[in-house]
């Protein structure tokens, strides 16, 4: 399981909307992150979540559809 936060270009994650949803840009991509819950990373408050879109620039950033993701909100 990747932690988007540590991929490189990350920019942004939003918190937790009341969908149990949230945004990330990566690479200049944004997308949205589905079914998340809260969850630790090294003890400390983190996201899991699915990633939601067909992504256009994978072979930038490495992450698809799907994919199971942990990352911490950097945006209220």
């Amino acid at each position: 399981m990747k932690i988007l936060n540590f991929i490189e270009g990350f920019s942004w994650a939003s918190s937790v909307n009341e969908d149990n949803n949230a945004k990330v840009s990566i690479c200049g991509e944004s997308f949205w992150i589905s079914d998340c819950q809260p969850t630790l990373i090294e003890g400390q408050p983190a996201v899991k979540g699915k990633i939601a879109n067909n992504l256009m620039d994978t072979d930038r950033h490495g992450l698809n559809y799907g994919e199971e993701v942990i990352f911490v909100s950097t945006q209220e």
